[in-house]
């Protein structure tokens, strides 16, 4: 992370190309002095590219007056160390796009709360939208060498999980949405805990919305038919839980519900087969310290209900995100991106 002295305007960021900033909260009082202070933030965009520069706050647990930093703010919040539905990626490439090629001298200054997951995100997705980068890992690698010092950009899984779902979906084109049926969750781990473990399903229901409704909580029962433990390996049988769209699966020690010890999501758009399956702890969110290496989870969904349900005649993106709409989008750029076009 860059730490740019102009006078006595200091601004914690990064260009990660000439035209894409990144940059943690502009914020206020006492969170400044480790943070960016907005008036500095302000001062500084004004001082460079004043009337060129356009502002996306991803930051879903707060904001600030976008007149503060002149107005040309949009806000696209989600969650903290959560992905963001790939029609609002789908929607910040579009906009970030329009905006930098309608004058050569603008700028897009991305940002959340720390500036590197949810910015990242974003950011990524813009590398593989404008051709910066050819792929998931070369963009992951190219923002994690340009915003961090260690490398570590964009580290939460679902988060590169969803960018390479908005990969495959820029480069294949739309999928149809499909509500699957979950039999049961099978948690093959050493995870040490002192107490039962509870576990939380949420979902969209593939309306391409931040907002989730949960529909499970085995703490109270509901569609859990049983719970079988064999040693350190626990396993979730359900009557029926139907997802649709954007998932996330939260696994809670059953005596403190408050913080999950992993969590992690998906769509079911992109699920291939009747198995979803994570095998190791890399590849799930935010894991506490119990959790082991080896920790596997696979979420097993009824192939008898799945053929029952069939296929949704549903575009990935909701009604009113058309992805024909932005598959057009997509074929028009072309006219004015080479292979690489660097920004």
């Amino acid at each position: 992370m860059a730490l740019i002295w102009i006078s006595a305007v200091r601004i914690l960021s990064e260009h990660i190309t000439p035209r894409i900033i990144a940059m943690a909260f502009p914020c206020e009082g006492a969170e400044s002095i480790y943070r960016n202070d907005i008036s500095e933030v302000s001062a500084f965009l004004n001082m460079f590219h004043e009337n060129h520069f356009k502002v996306f706050n991803l930051c879903a647990e707060r904001t600030y007056d976008p007149a503060k930093l002149g107005g040309n703010v949009e806000w696209m919040p989600f969650t903290d160390h959560s992905p963001a539905p790939t029609e609002e990626i789908f929607c910040f490439c579009e906009h970030a796009y329009d905006w930098l090629i309608a004058d050569p001298n603008n700028v897009i200054v991305v940002h959340c709360k720390a500036g590197k997951g949810r910015t990242g995100l974003m950011v990524c997705a813009y590398l593989l939208y404008s051709r910066e980068c050819s792929d998931p890992v070369t963009a992951i690698q190219y923002y994690g060498e340009k915003r961090t010092k260690n490398g570590k950009g964009l580290t939460i899984s679902s988060q590169r999980r969803y960018l390479f779902y908005f990969y495959d979906l820029w480069k294949h084109g739309p999928r149809n949405l499909v509500p699957l049926v979950i039999s049961r969750i099978s948690l093959y781990s050493n995870v040490s805990m002192k107490h039962d473990i509870a576990i939380q399903i949420s979902c969209n229901g593939g309306n391409g919305s931040f907002q989730l409704n949960q529909i499970l909580d085995s703490q109270h029962g509901g569609c859990v038919a049983n719970l079988v433990k064999e040693g350190k390996n626990t396993t979730f049988l359900f009557s029926e839980v139907r997802i649709m769209g954007d998932v996330r699966i939260a696994v809670y020690d059953a005596r403190y519900s408050g913080k999950p010890i992993f969590y992690f999501w998906f769509n079911t758009a992109f699920v291939d087969g009747n198995l979803f399956t994570l095998a190791s702890k890399s590849e799930l969110d935010k894991p506490s310290k119990v959790v082991e290496e080896d920790t596997k989870v696979i979420v097993v969904f009824s192939s008898r209900l799945l053929q029952k349900f069939g296929r949704a005649e549903v575009m990935l993106g909701g009604e009113g995100r058309a992805m024909e709409h932005i598959t057009k989008k997509l074929s028009n750029i072309n006219r004015f991106l080479s292979p690489v076009r660097r920004y």
